[in-house]
């Protein structure tokens, strides 16, 4: 684990980071996460992510999960567009798109490393 330098202004700690938007394109669409997920909304996150695994989940149900898990981590306009592509037969958003999108957007958050620890 690193340290981390938070700043002491006037006597008060200052837990702020910077919040900048993080976008990513397929095709001609620039789709846009929030900066920061909620705590709260994070921990839905795993608990719908979880239930993604489970036997018991219907495929149904995994579409209302992917759907939600997106409704999450998007912004409003770009999880509408981002999922109306998953289901577009003229511009979709493929299964290995799909998976390196979900990749990438869980490495923002500090989800999953960006690559496999060393065995050292």
């Amino acid at each position: 684990m690193t340290a981390v330098d938070v700043p002491i202004t006037d006597e008060i700690m200052d837990f702020s980071s910077p919040r900048q938007a993080i976008r990513f394109r397929v095709d001609d669409d620039v789709f846009e996460a929030s900066p920061q997920v909620a705590a709260i909304s994070m921990i839905r996150f795993a608990d719908e992510a979880e239930r993604l695994e489970s036997p018991d989940t219907t495929q149904e149900d995994q579409i209302k999960i992917i759907e939600n898990l997106f409704r999450i981590i998007l912004t409003t306009e770009s999880a509408e567009r981002f999922i109306a592509r998953l289901a577009d037969d003229d511009r979709p958003i493929g299964i290995t798109q799909f998976m390196d999108i979900t990749r990438w957007l869980l490495e923002q958050y500090g989800l999953r490393p960006t690559k496999p620890d060393s065995e050292s």
